[in-house]
């Protein structure tokens, strides 16, 4: 049987989530511009909040 930990699950749901950039000495090592689309997701995913409080 398989057994998971919590921070093997926490990584799943950070990977499939692109919020994988909030982890400290993370590697994706499935596709090399992983580290590019999980940035760019947070900028989409923050910047309405941004634009919110600037006003």
């Amino acid at each position: 049987m398989i057994g998971f930990s919590k921070g093997s699950l926490f990584e799943a749901f950070m990977n499939c989530t692109l919020v994988f950039g909030l982890l400290p000495n993370n590697s994706l090592e499935v596709i090399g511009v992983g580290w590019f689309l999980g940035t760019v997701f947070l900028f989409y995913m923050l910047f309405p909040f941004f634009v919110f409080f600037n006003e």
